[in-house]
């Protein structure tokens, strides 16, 4: 495995983490308004997103290897 798939392992590990962490918050109720739920779900979303956005480069660092 080559240094640049491994700093995304270590990056996607980081970020599952964190989401790990939002999603504690969300499910223990620890957002009261509306509002926080709103800013606890955008930053799940966002997590989501930039463990996809790893994932589509990680696929893509691999296909050109495999050239």
């Amino acid at each position: 495995m080559n240094l640049d798939i491994e700093a995304i392992h270590f990056l996607r590990k980081k970020l599952a983490v964190e989401t790990e962490v939002y999603v504690g918050v969300l499910t223990s109720g620890s957002p009261k308004t509306y509002d926080a739920y709103k800013e606890v779900t955008g930053v799940i979303k966002g997590l989501a997103i930039s463990d996809a956005i790893l994932s589509d480069l990680e696929n893509a660092i691999r296909t050109y290897e495999d050239e």
